[in-house]
C-alpha cells in the first residue's frame, strides 16, 4: 500500500460515521495496525466479487458502495440472500486455516472501495489482537439471525409484510434522509428479490402505498415520505 493509499485508508478506516461491527473496540495503535496491512480496492458495480466454489483468500471490509450476497438455484434463479453496507466485512473464511471454500458469492451493486486483507496476514493479526476473532464471530451471528428470521418470515408472514419489512430495513441501513424523505437505491426487481415476492407483486404493493402517500417510486429506487406511515400500514 502506498503512502497516498494508507492515508485513505485510515481517513475512513477511522473516522466515526464509519460503524465497523469489526473495528469494534480496537485500541487506536490496533486499529493502525489492522489497516497497515490492508490494501485498498476499487470495487464497481456488477462486479462478482466473490465466486460461490471458489478458495476463500481474502478478507474484505466495504468502505463504500453497496453489495450483496446471492446464490443461484438449480433453475438459474439469482436470489439475493442478504445486503453488505459500509463497515461490513465478508470472505471471512479465509480467516481459517486450510483450503476453505466460499458458498455463496458476493456481487457489488453500487461502485465503491473495500480494505482487503490476505487471509494468513489477517490470521496472524487476530492472534495478536483477539477482539478481531470475537467481531468476526459476532458478525457471524448477526448474519445467522438475519438468516433466521428470513426463513420464518417466509413460512409466517405475508408478502406485505415482508416488503414492507424490507422496505423498512433498507431505509435505516442504506436510506439517505433528504429534505422530502428517505432516499433509497433499489430497483424493484431488487426489492422484490429482498423481500422474497414475485416482481409483480412488489410493483402492485409500491403503487398501492404510493396512491396512499407512503412512498414515492423513482427512476431506479424509491423516496419513503413517511417510516411512520409505512409503520403504520396493516399488512
Amino acid at each position: 500500500m502506498g503512502p497516498a493509499d494508507m492515508i485513505a485508508a485510515k481517513q475512513v478506516a477511522l473516522r466515526p460515521e464509519l460503524k465497523s461491527l469489526f473495528l469494534e473496540g480496537l485500541a487506536p495503535p490496533e486499529l493502525e495496525e489492522l489497516v497497515a496491512a490492508a490494501k485498498v480496492r476499487r470495487l464497481f458495480a456488477k462486479h462478482v466479487i466473490l465466486h460461490a466454489g471458489d478458495v476463500a483468500t481474502q478478507v474484505y471490509m466495504l468502505r463504500s458502495g453497496r453489495a450483496q450476497y446471492f446464490g443461484v438455484s438449480d433453475e438459474g434463479e439469482k436470489i439475493i440472500l442478504h445486503w453488505i453496507q459500509p463497515g461490513d466485512v465478508f470472505g471471512i473464511l479465509a480467516l481459517l486455516p486450510g483450503l476453505r471454500y466460499h458458498l455463496i458469492s458476493v456481487e457489488m451493486v453500487k461502485d465503491g472501495s473495500a480494505l482487503a486483507w490476505d487471509g494468513d496476514t489477517l490470521r496472524g493479526l487476530a492472534i495478536r489482537i483477539p477482539r478481531l476473532f470475537q467481531n468476526v464471530v459476532e458478525r457471524m451471528n448477526s448474519l445467522l439471525t438475519r438468516m433466521y428470521y428470513i426463513h420464518m418470515s417466509l413460512s409466517s408472514k405475508s408478502a406485505a409484510h415482508r416488503l414492507k419489512q424490507a422496505v423498512l430495513d433498507l431505509s435505516y441501513g442504506v436510506g439517505r434522509v433528504g429534505s422530502h424523505g428517505v432516499e433509497i437505491d433499489i430497483t424493484n426487481e431488487e426489492l422484490a428479490n429482498m423481500a422474497h415476492v414475485t416482481l409483480f407483486t412488489a410493483s402492485r404493493f409500491l403503487s398501492a402505498w404510493q396512491r396512499r402517500g407512503v412512498l414515492q417510486k423513482r427512476r431506479g429506487g424509491i423516496l419513503l415520505r413517511s417510516v411512520d406511515r409505512l409503520l403504520a400500514l396493516e399488512v
